[in-house]
C-alpha cells in the first residue's frame, strides 16, 4: 500500500518536470504561445506624400492624400454647378475648396505628380488621381468633358482649364466693370444692394491673374486704392435719402472700411 503511493508520487514529479522542461525549451527555441497580434507594416515614400499602409498605429491614415472615404466614388459631384464659358472664376474656387477638404489638392498643382510605375505607391497614386479625374469630369459641361475626358492626369485637365478659361475672360470683365459702374441701389434693399455689388466685385477680382502675386509695398497700395475706389462706387449708388450722411462720410479725412460702412448705414 505504501509503496503504490510513493509510485503514484514519482510519476506525478516526473510528470511536472517534463512539463516544465518543455516550457524552457519554448523559450529558448524562441517559440511563442500564440501568433502576435499584427504583421510588421512597411512603409515607404513619394515625393510629397507618405505611403497609406493598414497600421493601425500611431500615424493616421485619414491624414494622406491617397486615403478615401467609403462614400467617395467616381461618379459624385462634388460641387453643385458646372463649368461653363463663363463661370471659371466661381467654378474654380469652389473646386478647390471641395478639393482641399478631401484632402486631394496635391492631385491638380502638381505638388504630387506621377510616380514611377515601379513605385510601391504607383497603384495607390493612380487610383486617386482617377478618382479626381472623374470628379473634375462631373463637374464640366458636355462640351468641355469630350475635350479633357481622355487626358492622363488630373493636373494636366486643371492646367488645360485653367489656360483655356481664366486668361481668356476679357469679354467677361468688360461686362463685370460695366455692370458695376452702372448699378445703383433702386428698389433693393441697402443690404440687397451691398451684397449685389460685393458679389460684382468678387468676380471681377477672380478673372485676374494671381499666378504670381506681387507682395512688395506697391501691392498694398494698391489694395488700399482698389479698397477706396469700392467705397466710392458703394456711397455713389445710395439712393438720396442717403445723401446727408453720404456728404458726411466723404467729408472725414480717413473713410472707413467697406464693411464697417455698411454696419454703419445698416
Amino acid at each position: 500500500m505504501v509503496s503504490g503511493v510513493r509510485v503514484t508520487r514519482k510519476s506525478a514529479r516526473s510528470k511536472a518536470s517534463a512539463s516544465s522542461a518543455a516550457r524552457k525549451t519554448s523559450r529558448s527555441t524562441g517559440v511563442a504561445d500564440s501568433p502576435p497580434d499584427s504583421p510588421p507594416v512597411a512603409t515607404s515614400r513619394v515625393t510629397g506624400a507618405s505611403r497609406v499602409t493598414a497600421s493601425s498605429g500611431s500615424e493616421d491614415p485619414t491624414q494622406s492624400p491617397f486615403y478615401m472615404h467609403h462614400a467617395d466614388h467616381p461618379g459624385l459631384n462634388i460641387i453643385s454647378h458646372r463649368l461653363d464659358e463663363t463661370n471659371y472664376g466661381d467654378w474654380s474656387v469652389a473646386m478647390r475648396i471641395s478639393l482641399d477638404a478631401k484632402n486631394k489638392l496635391c492631385f491638380i498643382d502638381g505638388s504630387l505628380p506621377r510616380p514611377l510605375e515601379s513605385d510601391g505607391n504607383f497603384r495607390l497614386w493612380s487610383r486617386c488621381n482617377s478618382m479626381v479625374k472623374s470628379w473634375l469630369l462631373n463637374s464640366v459641361s458636355p462640351q468641355i468633358y469630350r475635350s479633357i475626358l481622355r487626358m492622363n492626369d488630373a493636373a494636366d485637365i486643371w492646367r488645360d482649364l485653367f489656360s483655356r478659361f481664366h486668361l481668356t475672360n476679357l469679354p467677361r470683365t468688360y461686362n463685370l466693370t460695366q455692370e458695376i459702374q452702372d448699378l445703383r441701389q433702386g428698389s433693393m434693399s441697402l443690404s440687397e444692394y451691398y451684397t449685389l455689388l460685393k458679389t460684382l466685385w468678387d468676380q471681377l477680382d477672380s478673372t485676374e491673374d494671381l499666378d504670381d502675386p506681387c507682395t512688395c509695398g506697391k501691392a498694398t497700395r494698391l489694395q488700399q486704392k482698389a479698397e477706396r475706389a469700392k467705397i466710392v462706387k458703394f456711397l455713389a449708388g445710395l439712393n438720396e435719402s442717403y445723401a446727408i450722411v453720404r456728404r458726411q462720410i466723404i467729408a472725414k479725412k480717413a473713410l472707413p472700411s467697406l464693411a464697417e460702412l455698411f454696419r454703419f448705414l445698416k
